[in-house]
């Protein structure tokens, strides 16, 4: 009896459900979720348009800030006239990190701020997806700019 039970055990462990479980299916907002919840550090950088120079704006250290970054990514945008690497201007980027030392990268989002290709833009595996920007976001990085635009030259 006892051996006949632990068959038994044995044999529906071995049975393949993997039929039953649900397929996950990843959409944009989970891509975007899921940078926001391996983030716990973000850095805020401005390009200088025609050197290779870079500038600190800002560091978030604090979950709240981190999702307040994240109100100000929009809509994923169908129009994929700037999507092209090069064809659009990377005027500054916001930089990912799991610790506060960034140490571990999460990811990169970069931004143009204005034109035609105004928005966010993700790399994900070999494609370039844009975001729309929120109406708070442009002003939160325009302001942010603003203060710091003339440390670019």
């Amino acid at each position: 009896m006892r051996i006949l039970l632990i068959l038994s055990l044995v044999i529906s462990s071995c049975v393949n459900n993997s039929s039953k479980a649900p397929l996950v299916k990843y959409t944009e907002t989970s891509i975007l979720d899921s940078l926001r919840i391996n983030s716990n550090a973000a850095s805020i950088l401005f390009h200088h348009q025609t050197k290779k120079k870079s500038l600190i704006a800002k560091m978030i250290f604090t979950r709240h800030g981190i999702d307040s970054l994240f109100k100000y990514v929009g809509q994923l945008r169908i129009d994929t006239n700037c999507n092209q690497g090069g064809l659009y201007n990377r005027f500054g980027q916001i930089g990912l990190y799991k610790d506060s030392l960034e140490n571990v990268k999460v990811g990169d989002i970069h931004f143009v701020l204005d034109g035609d290709c105004e928005g966010f833009y993700l790399q994900t595996e070999k494609y370039l997806k844009r975001y729309e920007m929120t109406t708070q976001g442009k002003i939160f990085l325009s302001e942010l700019y603003n203060v710091y635009k003339n440390r670019l030259k």
